[in-house]
């Protein structure tokens, strides 16, 4: 009767131990081969201009639309590499900044895919003031800082 007891007791007291918990699987590590500068000029920059050009002059065939949609695509996808490999640099709004690019560009785009040229105008207006909202405050006062030191060695 006692083995019974213990039994029963060891199985009760087992059954309610909690599952250990699953430790977090580690997200992809990812790996970056270019400068945030490179990325500006080499993705961002040829890409929005394209999309820029769409809205103020609205694409007049099938391939047009295609370039202002790859364009789009493209912006809103380089937006995430603005947030890897240490790019924020401790900058507590750069992420959110990131995210007003994405959802621009994502704006562009699918007004891009719809063919509307109305809308690609005004998510081109969208995607403008993104960028001008992280220029304003992270690229502009670098280049002004760096012009007054130039202009101090002279």
């Amino acid at each position: 009767m006692r083995l019974v007891l213990l039994v029963l007791t060891v199985t009760t007291a087992w059954a309610q131990t909690p599952a250990p918990k699953a430790a977090k699987a580690a997200g992809p590590a990812f790996q970056t081969t270019g400068t945030l500068l490179q990325v500006m000029r080499g993705i961002m920059l040829p890409n929005a201009n394209v999309v820029f050009d769409s809205g103020n002059a609205p694409p007049k065939d099938d391939k047009g639309w295609l370039a202002a949609q790859n364009s789009a695509l493209t912006v809103a996808e380089a937006g995430n590499l603005l947030m890897i490999g240490g790019r924020a640099q401790g900058r507590a709004d750069w992420n959110q900044l990131a995210h007003g690019l994405i959802s621009a560009a994502q704006k562009t785009y699918k007004a891009a895919l719809a063919k509307n040229a109305d809308a690609l105008l005004d998510a081109a207006g969208d995607l403008t003031d993104a960028c001008d909202a992280c220029h304003k405050k992270y690229r502009d006062p670098q280049r002004e800082a760096a012009e007054k030191a130039k202009a101090q060695q002279k």
